[in-house]
């Protein structure tokens, strides 16, 4: 086996560039791995070259993909290697892009943690949804141990949902308002003080709304069970379910006798 090929032919093109060898073997290349190497027609260039070229025109092939991710947004090195092997990529090729963008600050998980927070605070998340959101982008768990809770912070932010949530949950009665209220919160990334605490600023109950919807209820059940319970498991089926969504049991008395 020949220890080196000259290049018998170059073919420049705007995107690649096709090296024919003497023995009319080709080799396509990124243009900026041509350049790198200085080939022209006639050169004489050993096997071990040739890998070296090979080598370099993938990793020019990821590097570049690997940019295109960042001149979108901002990504963290976990993320950039995980979207990497996805494409292929060795781990040998990921170090050296990885050294790459950090050398010319195209990654910077600090700069990514400071823009999930800007965000989380746009959104009004709980700290422990944004340290969710900090895992999921793969950022150095180092930087995430190292936020402190603040709970003025957590409590100015959960009351912002606060209106929002009422307005979402109004066709619940009381009780069960609150209560999805109160897991909203701690969806929302909140602990069970704060969201206790917002619970404390929610508006009154409307007492003629609540028993629009207990009668409502009311009359559901009655259809549902009245063909099936006798009269009297009827009634205390009907009582027990009206309480088990927590309305009043001085209100059901009063629908029940109207």
């Amino acid at each position: 086996m020949p220890i080196s090929k000259t290049i018998k032919k170059l073919k420049i093109g705007e995107k690649k560039v096709v090296i024919v060898f003497s023995n009319d073997e080709k080799l396509e290349i990124a243009p900026d791995v041509y350049t790198d190497f200085h080939l022209f027609k006639g050169k004489e260039i050993t096997n071990k070259e040739i890998n070296e070229i090979k080598r370099r025109n993938d990793l020019d092939k990821y590097l570049k993909y690997a940019f295109k991710l960042t001149s979108e947004r901002n990504y963290s090195k976990h993320q950039i290697k995980e979207k990497l092997l996805k494409k292929g990529a060795s781990e040998d090729q990921i170090e050296d892009i990885i050294d790459t963008l950090v050398k010319y600050s195209l990654i910077d998980d600090k700069e990514l943690l400071k823009e999930v927070l800007e965000y989380a605070d746009y959104k009004h998340y709980g700290f422990n949804r944004i340290k969710d959101e900090l895992f999921k982008k793969g950022i150095s768990s180092k930087y995430i141990d190292e936020l402190a809770y603040d709970e003025s912070r957590e409590y100015k932010h959960a009351l912002l949902l606060l209106k929002d949530y009422e307005k979402k949950y109004s066709k619940y009665n009381y009780a069960s308002l609150k209560e999805h209220i109160y897991q909203a919160y701690l969806r929302q990334g909140y602990n069970t003080d704060i969201a206790s605490k917002c619970l404390e600023k929610i508006s009154p109950m409307d007492i003629k709304k609540e028993k629009e919807l207990l009668k409502e209820d009311y009359q559901k059940l009655l259809k549902k069970y009245q063909n099936k319970l006798p009269k009297g498991e009827l009634k205390d089926k009907i009582i027990n379910s009206l309480l088990n969504k927590g309305y009043s049991y001085k209100y059901i008395l009063e629908i029940k006798e109207k």
